[in-house]
């Protein structure tokens, strides 16, 4: 069956001999949560299941390390490197497979990026010992307690980084390594293996020639550089047979990165991987990684479809599928099979953001697809020792930890407050089968996602997806009423959900500035009410987005920041990615700013777009007068993610839980 829009995604397909019911692939992605002796947790069951059941046909086991810990980047890290691993991959080979979907491992070594090793002083085994590179390219855009929780073991003494260039010894073990792994999956029942040979893991650097410098047998021209994979190829083949899926994620180019491979080497060692006998290439990319855009300009591309002109290009020189991935909204992949640029793609981001989002595209729902934000919370995560999460979904990577929806004793609930935060309760409360009112004081809903979706687009796609998920369901939601403690006192309520939200510090000001909330005709269609010079208080994702809209409209712009990092919101690799970009645009940043800073500034509009200050009103009158009320969000005062969902998935699971606790069943809602 296929979905009329999209015949290509939902025709089927085949890797080798293994079929697959559709185009789509739960692309690989390290997600820290595995056991700490890296055998598969009850958080993975549930997490791979979940793309299982959302339609996917194949399931990805991304970054399974084949030495464990050593090899490894960290001791969250999935790993088949031992007998004992394979009972929890035949246990979640069969979750997987009871929704008709298929699962394979990406089998990878670290090598140079091990932190397992890196905090030990473990050599680090490599093809060459790598240049040094600067230490402190990225550090002005990451905080404190996230340096910590990267570099933990540098604050020592005696650290220092080993390497240890691999001999034809270690060539030999570094096969037997893969192919021993290859074969425990093969005997936990997984339908195939990936071999990890891109962004700077093990075959990579012996695939870069900016990474290897050998001229032995394992250097120098491609067909050496690209031995060591294809004779782990050849090793597996031999134990496993020529029916036992197998292909390879290999580097198409290194972005920024003198000397890296490109495109020709990619076609070289992809043809010398298929003679070997791979039976598809799965196309990435790479970078310089001391710098911030090294990841959003290769294997976490910001931008669309970055990576598809060279999964074409390596698909016209080699006879097998080709799987590409980067952030493809669902039109955009079809287009990309229907081009013949590929005949399989991978979805990382989307897939955390809703796992259901190939089974709402079969069954004509795209509307009803969670939209990924590109917030990079997911990746960020794993940059810091964290496991994987989603700001828009907060279910992710805590799937076992959620409670099936579905009250037995539906409760009177009302949620004050139609910004994300509100949104989000309602939706959830709603979808558990409570009586729900929200009521929002202005004419739309949204919050401050109203302004700024105006200036981020993906941020538009979200609150329209909020408000279609309040609006479709049984909530009975009100503009422009405003709730006053005798209104919620009236409505014989037995929960009241206040989400008012905030409003923008002017703390220290001595200038008069203009809320960035009350601009949004101008952000979006421009005009003379902002000044030619405008200074903007605050630097988060927000902040530096309508920085560039100014930007756009002739102004020149001088972002003045109060902490000493921009964009702290966003996971890692984005951060690195808007402030880069804003400051390319022709913005000044300053960091760690002051209200002096500002004074000392000759500008002639000042717009404050920074942290708000909870508005609670409403809720201490509600608690003094004794009324069930629980604040979420912005009013809760915990901002993560975007506008509170984060805090407000959370607030509202517990909430559930003590709903239904109740002992009576609640009379409708009028």
């Amino acid at each position: 069956m296929a979905a009329p829009d999209y015949p290509h995604l939902f025709s089927t397909g085949r890797i080798g001999t293994m079929e697959l019911r559709n185009r789509i692939i739960s692309c690989p992605m390290g997600d820290r949560l595995a056991n700490d002796d890296g055998s598969v947790s009850d958080a993975h069951l549930t997490y791979f299941e979940a793309r299982a059941r959302g339609g996917a046909a194949l399931v990805l086991l991304g970054s399974v390390a084949v030495t464990y810990p050593h090899g490894a980047y960290a001791y969250e890290q999935m790993a088949i490197a031992d007998e004992h691993h394979i009972a929890g991959y035949a246990a979640l080979a069969d979750r997987i497979h009871a929704h008709g979907a298929k699962v394979a491992a990406q089998l990878v070594h670290n090598a140079g990026t091990a932190l397992n090793d890196m905090v030990v002083g473990r050599p680090m085994i490599v093809p060459s010992v790598p240049e040094v590179k600067a230490k402190d390219r990225v550090a002005r855009m990451v905080t404190a307690a996230e340096s910590a929780a990267t570099t933990r073991a540098q604050s020592r003494p005696d650290f220092a980084v080993r390497y240890r260039v691999a001999t034809d010894d270690d060539c030999a073990s570094i096969i037997d390594w893969f192919a021993t792994a290859a074969q425990r999956c093969a005997r936990a029942g997984l339908d195939g293996v990936e071999l990890h040979a891109g962004h700077g893991y093990l075959f990579d650097e012996f695939l870069s020639p900016a990474s290897n410098t050998r001229t032995d047998q394992w250097g120098g021209p491609v067909e050496n550089r690209a031995r060591l994979l294809c004779e782990t190829v050849r090793e597996i083949r031999r134990r496993l047979g020529r029916e036992f899926p197998l292909w390879a994620r290999i580097n198409a180019f290194e972005a920024h990165r003198p000397g890296g491979t490109t495109i020709d080497d990619a076609i070289a060692a992809a043809r010398l991987g298929v003679a070997a006998g791979l039976d598809a290439i799965h196309v990435s990319a790479y970078a310089d990684a001391s710098l911030g855009v090294a990841m959003t300009d290769s294997h976490t591309p910001h931008r669309p479809g970055a990576l598809v002109a060279s999964a074409a290009a390596v698909k016209r020189s080699v006879s097998v599928p080709v799987i590409t991935f980067g952030r493809l909204e669902p039109a955009a992949a079809e287009a990309a099979l229907a081009d013949g640029a590929a005949d399989f793609v991978a979805m990382g981001r989307k897939l955390l953001a809703d796992p259901d989002l190939p089974a709402k595209l079969l069954a004509g729902h795209e509307d009803s697809i969670r939209p990924c934000i590109y917030q990079y919370r997911c990746i960020g995560n794993i940059s810091v020792g964290k496991g994987v999460r989603c700001v828009v979904n907060p279910a992710t990577g805590r799937e076992n930890e959620v409670e099936p929806p579905g009250t037995t004793h539906p409760r009177r609930v009302l949620v004050v407050g139609g910004g994300p935060a509100g949104l989000e309760a309602a939706r959830l409360l709603a979808h558990d089968g409570h009586e729900v009112a929200l009521w929002e004081a202005r004419a739309v809903l949204g919050g401050q996602l109203d302004i700024a979706g105006r200036v981020d687009e993906p941020l538009e796609r979200l609150r329209e997806w909020l408000m279609r998920q309040v609006q479709g369901s049984r909530a009975d939601v009100r503009l422009c009423t405003p709730a006053t403690l005798e209104a919620c006192a009236s409505g014989r309520f037995d929960v009241v959900v206040v989400a008012t939200g905030g409003v923008r510090s002017r703390d220290g000001l001595t200038r008069v500035a203009v809320a960035v909330d009350d601009l949004g005709p101008w952000l979006t269609h421009g005009g003379d009410e902002v000044g030619h010079r405008v200074a903007i208080v605050g630097g988060d994702r927000g902040a530096l987005a309508v920085a560039r809209r100014c930007v756009e409209h002739g102004r020149e712009v001088t972002v003045l920041e109060p902490s000493s990092v921009f964009a702290v919101d966003m996971g890692l690799p984005g951060r690195f990615r808007v402030v880069t970009d804003t400051e390319h645009c022709g913005a000044t940043l300053i960091a760690d700013a002051t209200p002096s800073t500002l004074d000392a500034l000759r500008v002639d509009t000042v717009i404050v777009a920074g942290p708000v200050q909870p508005h609670r009103e409403l809720l201490q009158q509600l608690v003094a007068a004794g009324i069930d009320a629980r604040a979420v969000g912005d009013c809760e005062g915990r901002l993560e993610g975007v506008g509170g969902i984060e805090a407000a998935f959370s607030a509202v699971a517990r909430l559930v839980v003590e709903l239904r606790g109740a002992r009576r069943t609640l009379p409708r809602m009028e």
